[in-house]
C-alpha cells in the first residue's frame, strides 16, 4: 500500500505568464516549417489609426482604435474585408499601442482592424460584471456587425485574438453573427473553470494573478478583490463557468477555425487540444512548444523562439475573407512540434489527434514502485510508502524500467488509482516526469483531482473514509519524446499547500496496488509501446 499526505499543489509562474500574455500527414522533415507557412505578399499600404467610439444595442460606447489601409494618413479608397483583432479589457495595452504590430501588419495587408476595450473596462462605457459576462459577448457581435457595414467594408470579417482576445473571439462565433467568416483564436480557454482557478476542482492559487493583472491593465476598472471573492463563491462548475466556457458552445461554432495555443502554457492548458475535439471538422489547430505568450512573429516584435510566421495567418484571413485562390489551408488539421525542444524532430503535420498511430499502453502501479507492463507478480496488495501527511516528502513515485528505444508521448496519460481515504475529502496532484541516465528529471506534465469531483465538477460527492475508491487522474496533453535509455516518472501527491488550496484537514491516502487495482495509461505513437517494459 502507498500512503501520501493530501497537501496540494498548483499552478506554476501563473503572474508572469498572465502578465505575458498581456503586454492526413506524416511527420516532416526535421525543423522544417510547414510549406503553408510560407505564405506572403507584400504590404501595399500604410496604416491609418484613429480612436473611434463603437455603439452597441443597447447604446453603450465602446472605445475602440479603428486602423484603415492608406496612404499620408488618408484611407485609400475602396472597400477592404475587417477583422476585430483584440477585444480585451486591457485598455492600458490599447493605449500604449501594444496591439500595434498585430493590427498594422492586417492593415498594410488590406484590412481593416478593430482593437476595443470590452464594455466595464479601459475607456468603454458600461459596467464591468465579470470575465465573459452575456452582454460583453452580445457586444462582441454587435462590433463584427458594425464593422461589416461601413461603406468602405467588403462586409467579410473575421475576428482574432490572443488570451482573453482568444476567449470573446471563440465566444462571439458562437452567437453567429452573419457577417463573421472565420477566426483565428490565440491561446485561449477551453474549460476555464478547469483551464485556471479550478483545475481538477482544487482552487489554486490561493491568490491567482489575473483579477490583479485585470486590474492594472483595466485602467483600475475591475476590482480585483471583487472578481476573485465572485470566482472564490463558484467552486463548483455551475452556471456561472458554464456560460463562459467555450466547451459548451462548440455546437454553435460553425466557421471556420485556426487555433494556435502552446503545449508549454501552464495557465490555460494547454486548452488547444480540447478546443481541436471539441470542434473537430472545421477546426486548424497549431500547438507550438510554447508558454502562455504570443506565437506569431509580427513585423517588431520580439519573436518566441520557433514562432510562426505572420504570413501563415495573412493566408488564413487571404483564404476566407480576401478570397484568394493561392492563400491556402493548413495541409492538416493538426500541427504540432514535438517537445522536448532539445533534439526534437521539430514540426509534424498530423491528420487527426490523438495521432492514428496512438497505441494505448497499461501499466501497473506495483508495491516496489515500478511503472511496470508486467507487473504479474505484483498480484496482491502490499504495504509500499507510508507518509504522515502534512509533511515534508508526502508523495509516492512509480518508475519504468529505462526505456528500449525513442517513446513519444502523444495525447493524456491516464493514471487510474483504486485507493483508500480516511477523510472524505483529498487533492491529488500527478507529476509526469522524463528522468536521463544521470537522474535528471523533467517536469513533462501535471493532473489535478480533488477527490470528492472524481465523477462531477458539477455535483461533488464526499468519499467514504476507509473504503476502497476509484479515483481517474487526467495528465495535460503533450506531445513528448522520451529517449532511449531515459525513463518515465509518475510522482503522486497531494501538492504543494503554497499553490494549491488544501483540504481542511490531514488527510492520509493509500494507494492500492497489484494488478487491476491502480495503474496508468499512456498513448504512445507507432511502435514506441514495445519499448516500455
Amino acid at each position: 500500500m502507498a500512503r501520501i499526505g493530501s497537501v496540494p499543489r498548483g499552478l506554476v509562474a501563473c503572474a508572469v505568464a498572465w502578465a505575458f500574455a498581456l503586454v492526413a500527414a506524416s511527420g516532416v522533415a526535421a525543423d522544417v516549417a510547414p510549406a503553408w507557412w510560407g505564405y506572403d505578399r507584400p504590404a501595399t499600404y500604410d496604416a491609418v489609426k484613429v480612436s473611434v467610439f463603437v455603439p452597441v444595442r443597447d447604446g453603450t460606447l465602446l472605445a475602440c482604435d479603428l486602423y484603415r489601409p492608406g496612404a499620408a494618413g488618408v484611407p485609400a479608397a475602396g472597400r477592404f474585408p475587417g477583422v476585430v483583432a483584440e477585444f480585451t479589457p486591457y485598455s492600458a495595452l490599447r493605449l500604449s499601442g501594444s496591439f500595434d504590430g498585430e493590427a498594422d501588419y492586417l492593415t498594410t495587408h488590406g484590412y481593416d482592424v478593430l482593437v476595443c476595450d470590452v464594455r466595464g473596462s479601459g475607456l468603454s462605457g458600461g459596467v464591468w460584471t465579470q470575465i465573459n459576462s452575456p452582454a460583453e459577448a452580445r457586444d462582441d457581435y454587435d462590433l463584427v456587425e458594425w464593422l461589416a457595414a461601413q461603406p468602405w467594408s467588403t462586409g467579410r470579417v473575421g475576428q482574432e485574438g490572443f488570451s482573453y482576445g482568444g476567449f470573446t473571439t471563440f465566444r462571439v462565433a458562437a452567437l453567429q453573427p452573419p457577417h463573421l467568416v472565420a477566426i483565428a483564436p490565440m491561446s485561449s480557454q477551453d474549460n476555464l473553470y478547469q483551464d485556471d482557478p479550478y483545475k481538477g476542482g482544487i482552487f489554486g492559487p490561493q491568490e491567482p494573478a489575473w483579477p490583479t493583472i485585470a486590474e492594472a491593465f483595466s485602467v483600475g476598472r475591475i476590482q480585483a478583490a471583487v472578481e476573485l471573492a465572485l470566482w472564490r463563491s463558484h467552486p463548483t462548475w455551475d452556471s456561472f463557468w458554464q456560460q463562459i466556457a467555450v466547451a459548451t458552445k462548440y455546437a454553435q461554432i460553425d466557421v471556420p477555425v485556426l487555433s494556435t495555443d502552446g503545449w508549454e502554457d501552464t495557465l490555460l492548458g494547454p486548452a488547444g487540444v480540447g478546443t481541436y475535439l471539441g470542434l473537430k471538422g472545421h477546426i486548424w489547430t497549431i500547438m507550438g512548444p510554447w508558454p502562455h505568450a504570443p506565437a506569431y512573429a509580427f513585423p517588431g516584435a520580439q519573436p518566441i523562439a520557433d514562432a510562426v510566421p505572420p504570413g501563415a495567418l495573412l493566408a488564413w484571413w487571404d483564404h476566407w475573407l480576401l478570397q484568394l485562390a493561392n492563400a491556402t489551408l493548413p495541409a492538416a488539421p493538426f500541427t504540432t512540434f514535438e517537445e522536448p525542444q532539445a533534439g526534437s524532430p521539430g514540426w509534424q503535420q498530423l491528420s487527426d489527434w490523438p495521432p492514428p498511430d496512438v497505441d494505448l499502453a497499461k501499466a501497473a502501479l506495483t508495491s516496489d514502485g515500478r511503472l511496470s507492463r508486467k507487473a504479474a507478480s505484483d498480484n496482491v496488495a502490499e504495504p509500499a510508502f507510508a507518509q504522515v501527511p502534512l509533511l515534508p516528502g508526502g508523495s509516492v513515485q512509480f518508475d519504468s524500467a529505462p526505456l528500449a528505444g525513442d517513446t513519444v508521448v502523444a495525447g493524456s496519460v491516464r493514471v487510474h488509482l483504486h485507493a483508500i481515504l480516511d477523510e472524505p475529502d483529498a487533492n491529488f496532484y500527478v507529476q509526469l516526469l522524463d528522468v536521463a541516465p544521470d537522474s535528471t528529471a523533467t517536469l513533462v506534465k501535471e493532473g489535478y483531482l480533488r477527490a470528492s469531483h472524481r465523477l462531477s465538477d458539477e455535483s461533488p460527492s464526499p468519499i467514504a473514509p476507509g473504503e476502497p475508491t476509484d479515483f481517474d487522474i487526467s495528465v495535460l496533453s503533450d506531445d513528448w519524446r522520451f529517449a532511449a535509455g531515459h525513463r518515465i516518472r509518475l510522482v503522486i501527491s497531494g501538492g504543494d499547500p503554497t499553490k494549491l488550496e488544501p483540504v481542511p484537514y490531514p488527510v492520509t491516502v493509500t494507494i492500492l496496488t497489484g494488478r487491476r487495482a491502480s495503474y496508468a495509461v499512456l498513448p504512445i505513437r507507432g511502435r514506441g509501446k514495445a519499448n516500455v517494459p
